[in-house]
């Protein structure tokens, strides 16, 4: 039960981007119909995985508003029967699955990079994609000081990979 309410105050915190609107109890709106904030609550609960994140409530909000109306379009009669009509529909989906999977498989062939790599990689006139974790250490730093530094880099990788 308290998953629920964490839900309905994330949920409600998402859908309150004007909070001085007259319903804020209303997350979206689409083509007349209304998404409250308790039935985005249901949606995100009912969903396994949902994280109770402000940045899935909007999401799920979204995916809400366009399958509405897409479901309008094809209950007014504009019927999808070739995969043009249904692309220029779902294209904002398509585009963000398309980069979500290419960014997954840059993430999964990431590999450790040596310095003498890095070299190599930044003279080889290729674009690619270096990620990096920055913790500041003096240059005359001691010994301790340095490995103090990168253990808070690995804690904060171990977060990333996380999912933080």
């Amino acid at each position: 039960m308290r998953r629920v309410w964490l839900v309905v105050a994330v949920v409600a915190s998402a859908g309150c981007k004007d909070a001085f609107r007259a319903r804020p109890e209303v997350v979206a709106e689409a083509g007349g119909q209304e998404l409250s904030v308790d039935r985005l609550a249901q949606l995100m609960v009912s969903i396994k995985g949902v994280p109770a994140t402000r940045e899935a409530a909007e999401f799920i909000a979204n995916m809400w508003v366009d399958q509405t109306l897409f479901s309008q379009a094809v209950a007014a009669g504009h019927p999808l029967t070739d995969s043009l009509s249904a692309t220029r529909v779902l294209w904002p989906e398509l585009a963000e699955l398309r980069g979500t999977r290419w960014h997954d498989t840059l993430l999964a062939r990431r590999a450790t990079l040596t310095p003498a790599t890095a070299d190599s990689v930044y003279a080889a006139d290729q674009v690619r994609l270096l990620q990096h974790i920055l913790v500041r250490v003096e240059p005359n730093a001691e010994p301790p000081a340095r490995i103090a530094a990168k253990k808070k880099a690995d804690a904060y990788y171990g977060r990333i990979r996380g999912g933080a």
